[in-house]
């Protein structure tokens, strides 16, 4: 990398209580908290199906007028597929596909919405994904990114994120494409992609499998964001901090995402990046705001730093 960062994007809803259950007034505080922090430059904002989760009128209201998004359809994505296997981009059931298609139709209108409300194309990217687990096909894949490539996203960014591939050992999170079949599928557009670090080290099950999925994209000037997100020896996808001091203590001493292991992340990463940014989960989910916040303003520090150091 060549450049430093000064703003990141911030998956600040894995952190919030509203995960757990809607709190408009713990919200409306966390929200009040993020907004003064000049670091954050923007959000991934995850897509459920609305604009927002609970309340659209709410969240209009709440976000900082300058802020940039990253919409992750990830979450709508993995909660349909609780309810219909065979939903997905690249599955090879029509229906499920067609359904898929459907949803990001929604993320679609979404966009729109919040951009007409800032006045502004504040939608960076959107983020689709190759599910559903283990039954998808690159050629449905393909046909699918094709149609979402032809719309008009109001200035936003179609990015493909990659998660952990399907194994056929049942050790898998999400279980989407390889990698290799999704860049197949994307090469057929102007679609790019997108990394998240702990994912990438839950396919590989090891920190350098992330390394050499950054250069697989990166020869081919396919990787447009990063996002960090850690996790632990036991491979899970929940989004662990990296070690973080409290009080004389070390919390999340267990977590793969070390100083060391971003830096080298951020070695490896290209100078064109649109966006960089991170998603962590306080464990277990905070009954108020607090430590979610002591644990991104780690993560900003670290961020902050390293990519200062990483410039050359």
């Amino acid at each position: 990398m060549s450049r430093a960062f000064d703003k990141f994007i911030v998956g600040a809803y894995v952190a919030s209580i509203s995960l757990r259950e809607w709190d408009e007034r713990d919200e409306t505080l966390f929200y009040h908290h993020l907004k003064k922090r000049p670091d954050i430059g923007g959000l991934e904002h995850p897509f459920y199906g609305t604009l927002h989760r609970y309340d659209d009128d709410w969240f209009l209201k709440n976000v900082r007028p300058d802020w940039d998004f990253v919409f992750t359809c990830l979450p709508g994505t993995v909660e349909r597929i609780k309810n219909n296997p065979q939903f997905g981009l690249a599955s090879q059931n029509e229906k499920g596909r067609e359904a898929a298609l459907a949803f990001i139709l929604e993320a679609h209108r979404a966009v729109k919405k919040l951009n007409h409300y800032l006045k502004r194309k504040s939608v960076t990217a959107v983020a689709v994904h190759s599910a559903p687990a283990k039954e998808g096909s690159k050629e449905a894949f393909a046909k699918s990114l094709r149609e979402i490539d032809s719309w008009d996203w109001d200035g936003a960014k179609i990015l493909m994120e990659h998660c952990d591939a399907y194994r056929g050992d049942g050790q898998y999170a999400k279980g989407f494409l390889p990698l290799e079949d999704e860049m197949g599928a994307m090469k057929q557009t102007k679609i790019g992609a997108m990394l998240n670090w702990g994912r990438s080290v839950v396919e590989g099950r090891n920190t350098t499998h992330i390394l050499e999925q950054i250069d697989q994209l990166k020869r081919e000037n396919l990787l447009k964001g990063f996002i960090f997100s850690g996790t632990t020896k036991d491979f899970a996808d929940k989004h662990t901090p990296p070690p973080t001091p409290n009080n004389g203590q070390i919390d999340y001493a267990e977590s793969l995402m070390t100083k060391e292991a971003i830096g080298k992340s951020l070695e490896r990463l290209p100078a064109d990046l649109d966006f960089l940014g991170f998603k962590i989960m306080p464990n277990p989910i905070p009954k108020n705001c607090e430590a979610s916040l002591v644990v991104i303003d780690h993560m900003l520090d670290i961020l902050k730093f390293q990519t200062s150091t990483a410039t050359h």
